[in-house]
């Protein structure tokens, strides 16, 4: 490829790049302010229809409840529904007759907070329709009694429509722009590097693996500087062409191996009724030794596991794999985490060496009963927040690899606990509470336990620790992985 091309193909890129920046932004710029106005517009019908719902209420008019729910859904667009709820959830008001007297049929996938003020917000589908379930209570004017529940449906797509037709309009003047730009480029590029095509033939040479290309220097200026520095380079790169090939081996190596250790871990939290569930890892170089997992095991119940494999690289890599293995094996087959823990010893300490060893936590969870059996391996403590306390849980098995099974298998106990609504079960690797900043403080147990009990639901509590940790150190080089996991009671 000639130099000329290939400037005007890098060009070209940065120009397609640039525009797809500004359209990107500028979409999201709009879903935003489409998606707020909608969220604004849905709350104004859900406080409209709030008002006169209180009388009907009040006077038991059903048929008025209906006539109300029917109106709102048929004058206002992009409204799939809206409907009055008494005090139980039961639909009293509603355009379909056949949804009267039931469960509002909206399936919600996720809440969101503080979009509107006066709103509760949630998003779902309703009957296979992506919408925004806008939700108001219904009470008297002055009073505080709730009656009931007002709940609105807008459709998701009036706002995807008027993103697409941004994005068709947006799309145009972006490949005018972009057109006009490779034209000029292509014209200017074509008179700078016509002095360089030599340079460029040579470098094709130089680039096929002809490192015995030499150019002539014809004058003292740029073109011909550039002609001598072109030569000191292509003898330069005949001794280091040997390093650079064993460097780039190696690179992707590791580059490939983190790629694959990243495949192991769980990539999102699975869909558990009645525990709400987050995680994220951040390892401190290419191969970390700290892992998750969630494994659902027999009897309807689900094992979690955190482990920090002592060292770095390579080897706690190997040793991570071999250890999520092995919990993928063991755990599913029993429901109790230290008849798991002690088969994962039992292999685990005949493949390690006599200096490594891992620690973890590895509890199983009953979603229907809330119940906890857990151990803890030589790890960091777990903590168990409940009514606005922490209870500290510390070891109660020896590290895994240290002891052979005999003696692993005495020391190592487990304990037990049922969680209650609003309670969490939180677990991290020692990178969270050893991460330093630039003056050598770490980060701490303090003040991991402070922002545990700011609460909220486990991903934002996981979010707000390692925005608290990233904080603390402020730029400073991690020097061990970062791993937490929390399981939360829904």
């Amino acid at each position: 490829m000639s130099i000329l091309a290939k400037y005007s193909l890098w060009l070209m890129g940065i120009l397609l790049l640039a525009a797809g920046c500004i359209t990107g932004a500028a979409l999201v710029y709009q879903r935003d302010s489409l998606t707020h106005e909608a969220m604004l517009r849905g709350e104004s019908i859900a406080m409209n229809l709030a008002a006169p719902a209180a009388n009907a209420f009040l006077s038991h008019d059903q048929l008025l409840m209906v006539d109300l729910a029917a109106s709102a859904s048929r004058d206002n667009q992009g409204v799939v529904y809206a409907a009055l709820l008494d005090g139980a959830g039961q639909v009293v008001g509603h355009a379909d007759p056949a949804a009267m007297l039931k469960p509002l049929d909206f399936q919600p996938s996720r809440d969101l907070p503080g979009v509107v003020k006066h709103a509760a917000v949630r998003e779902g589908r309703f009957k296979d329709v992506a919408v925004w379930d806008l939700s108001v209570p219904v009470r008297l004017a002055g009073g505080k009694q709730v009656l009931g529940s007002v709940h609105v449906g807008l459709a998701q797509s009036v706002v995807e429509g008027a993103v697409l037709q941004s994005l068709l309009g947006l799309g145009a003047i972006s490949v005018a722009i972009l057109v006009l730009g490779v034209g000029l480029t292509f014209w200017a590029l074509k008179v700078l590097v016509r002095p360089l095509r030599e340079i460029s033939a040579a470098s094709e040479a130089v680039g096929r693996g002809d490192l015995s290309v030499a150019l002539g220097v014809r004058s003292k200026d740029e073109v011909g500087r550039l002609a001598s520095n072109f030569n000191a380079m292509v003898k330069s790169l005949k001794e280091a062409e040997h390093a650079r090939l064993e460097q780039g081996r190696m690179e992707g190596e590791l580059s490939m191996a983190r790629a694959i250790q990243s495949d192991l871990l769980p990539s999102r939290p699975p869909f558990i009724r009645g525990l709400n569930v987050a995680f994220n890892c951040m390892p401190a170089k290419e191969l970390g030794g700290d892992f998750y997992d969630c494994i659902e095991v027999k009897g309807g119940c689900w094992g979690f596991l955190i482990a920090d494999v002592s060292g770095k690289g390579v080897p706690a890599a190997l040793h991570m794999a071999n250890l999520r293995n092995l919990f993928r094996i063991f755990g599913p087959e029993n429901d109790s985490p230290l008849e798991t823990l002690k088969k994962v010893n039992a292999v685990a300490h005949a493949d390690m060496k006599a200096e490594a060893f891992v620690t973890l936590i590895y509890a199983v969870v009953d979603p229907r009963t809330l119940g906890v059996r857990m151990v803890n391996a030589g790890h960091d403590p777990a903590y168990w927040l409940h009514k606005g306390k922490i209870e500290t849980f510390d070891s109660t098995a020896p590290p895994v690899g240290l002891a052979p099974p005999k003696d692993y298998d005495q020391d190592a106990t487990e304990l037990s606990f049922s969680l209650q609504k609003g309670d969490m079960l939180f677990t991290f690797t020692d990178g969270v509470t050893e991460a330093m900043n630039h003056a050598g403080e770490q980060f701490s147990l303090n003040r991991l336990k402070a922002s545990l009990l700011e609460g909220g639901d486990a991903l934002l509590t996981t979010e707000r620790l390692l925005k608290a940790v990233q904080a603390h150190a402020a730029g400073a080089e991690q020097s061990d992985d970062i791993t937490m996991l929390a399981v939360k009671a829904a």
